[in-house]
């Protein structure tokens, strides 16, 4: 699933959080997993974020491995956070995901992240 936004909630523990739609295929699988991982992707990953925004199952096209707590580990991605599952809340039409992050990943330093912004995507510009 591509999410366009994910936040930090606390330090300690480690929390960050998501928020998918109920109407999202891909809602349920992620309300009921035990694990995740949110990667942040490079300007570079475009294709990816298109793909999984769209057909979120099809892994076969992309490298990946089973990341630290076992859900699917995309790579060449930005950043990753491993995550538990810590509390899930009702929240309107979406669902508040909680996760506590067991494990970090960096990925390719000067790199630049992809960005959306209504129904587009993009990516930071230095200043002049």
């Amino acid at each position: 699933m591509t999410a366009n936004s994910f936040s930090s909630v606390s330090l300690t523990p480690p929390l960050v959080l998501w928020s998918p739609a109920l109407s999202s295929l891909r809602h349920d699988a992620f309300a009921n997993a035990t694990q995740f991982c949110i990667h942040v992707l490079s300007d570079q990953q475009l294709d990816m974020a298109r793909h999984f925004a769209t057909s979120g199952d099809g892994f076969e096209q992309f490298e990946w491995t089973p990341g630290a707590l076992g859900a699917p580990r995309l790579l060449g991605c930005l950043a990753e956070f491993h995550c538990s599952t810590y509390a899930i809340h009702p929240a309107g039409d979406h669902s508040l995901i909680l996760g506590e992050v067991r494990k970090v990943i960096e990925g390719e330093r000067g790199a630049s992240g992809l960005l959306f912004d209504h129904g587009r995507f993009g990516r930071f510009a230095p200043d002049p």
